[in-house]
């Protein structure tokens, strides 16, 4: 069927033509526990439509700049993928999900990694081609490291009224991730020195309370050599 476009690259509205309807855009991050970075992106896109026109489907694309500072430098272009269908016409579409990380090989712990710090998309090609998302997606799911939108309850809720927009609300957080990475030499001895000086420590006290319990309850026979009484008598 046919179908209405827009995008932040102007070479893709060229390619489009007359299928292009410039919505309203507005976005907010949350930073809800005060700890100086961005929790959650809310977006919300409002499309001007026509009486005539309807809406059975959704196709979105948001694009992130990920970064990592602590043990592992790196930083890459990543997206979010929203999807959804319906056979009813829709008013709007609401979602929320969080933006995972999906790592195929550990990260290194030298240097700035850069390797996807690259458009997914190439904004200054004028062939439809480049903006074809079987070939976007086939491009992007073969990286080491990508970005994967989850989401389990989108709602979808009909019966738009008479002059009204389609209207999409999407919230993407930032869950906290768990990062594989090659430590390097001094990480692993910093390491291992922490585990071993927490052993020993543990260890000297149990021996120093063992010690203590076996000379005051006389559990050994032991002589007890006085180096002063010696002297007196000689």
């Amino acid at each position: 069927g046919d179908y209405l476009a827009w995008s932040t690259y102007q070479n893709f509205n060229q390619l489009q033509q007359g299928r292009v309807r410039v919505p309203l855009v507005k976005s907010r991050e949350d930073d809800s526990n005060r700890n100086g970075q961005s929790d959650a992106l809310h977006v919300t896109i409002q499309v001007p439509l026509l009486d005539t026109e309807e809406v059975y489907s959704v196709d979105l694309l948001l694009f992130f700049e990920y970064k990592l500072y602590i043990f592992s430098a790196f930083t890459m272009e990543c997206l979010a993928y929203i999807q959804h269908a319906s056979p009813l016409p829709g008013a709007d579409l609401t979602v929320a999900g969080d933006l995972r990380l999906q790592q195929k090989y550990p990260l290194g712990h030298t240097g700035r990694d850069n390797r996807f710090n690259t458009p997914i998309i190439d904004s200054t090609s004028i062939f439809p081609s480049a903006y074809d998302l079987r070939t976007v997606f086939d491009s992007y799911s073969g990286r080491n490291v990508s970005t994967n939108f989850v989401s389990h309850y989108p709602v979808w809720r009909t019966g738009r009224g008479t002059g009204q927009p389609f209207v999409i609300s999407a919230t993407v957080r930032y869950p906290e991730e768990t990062i594989l990475y090659k430590p390097g030499f001094w990480q692993l001895i910093k390491w291992g020195w922490v585990q071993y000086v927490s052993i020993l420590l543990v260890f000297l006290f149990i021996f120093d309370r063992i010690k203590t319990f076996v000379f005051e309850n006389q559990i050994l026979n032991t002589i007890v050599d006085s180096p002063v009484k010696k002297l007196k008598q000689g």
